[in-house]
């Protein structure tokens, strides 16, 4: 498995397991409705607001991971040939280097490395209309798409607490 092959563990722990056959979680999605009634609550006069709207855009409209968005850089996005291209994510992971004496020591810490399969590395089509939006936010080609800067991408957790505020707000079931 992935842990395994970046040595965090010598052995993937469920090789023996069988497959439960048959078995596929039933994946939630929003209705447009929903979609529209989430768009709604920004005010895209406002930079940071017009800058949320595009990324719910991308990945409403795009389908990418939450760790593969948070990953993307400006240079990931071909504009001309209208693509995007998925080849980072963020994963959170236990730090190897944590002893605990310390308050400043982190228990984890965010990796950026390649998707964890060879099938996750791909181009994504973008449709014209969001390629318009985007183009009026683009930054830096090796700053983070979604904050602009290339000194630090936006802490998963933190776009996951906003995200979940946003739903409530809207009155709008969890995805």
């Amino acid at each position: 498995g992935y842990a395994e092959r970046l040595g965090y563990i010598s052995k993937h722990p469920c090789l023996g397991l069988d497959n439960p056959k048959g078995k596929h979680p039933v994946t939630e999605f929003w209705t447009f409705e929903e979609f529209k009634k989430v768009m709604r609550t920004f005010d895209c006069s406002e930079y940071e607001d017009r800058h949320r709207y595009t990324t719910i855009w991308l990945y409403y409209m795009t389908g990418v991971r939450v760790s593969e968005g948070l990953a993307l850089k400006w240079k990931d996005i071909d504009f001309d040939k209208k693509l995007l291209h998925i080849r980072r994510t963020i994963s959170r992971i236990k730090n190897l280097d944590y002893s605990g004496e310390s308050d400043d020591e982190p228990k984890t810490v965010l990796m950026i490395g390649p998707p964890k399969s060879v099938s996750s590395i791909r181009d994504i089509p973008i449709p014209d209309f969001l390629l318009k939006k985007m183009k009026r936010i683009a930054a830096e080609p090796d700053s983070y798409l979604l904050t602009g800067t290339n000194r630090k991408c936006m802490e998963p957790r933190n776009i996951q607490r906003k995200f979940q505020k946003l739903l409530q707000q809207c009155e709008i079931p969890s995805i």
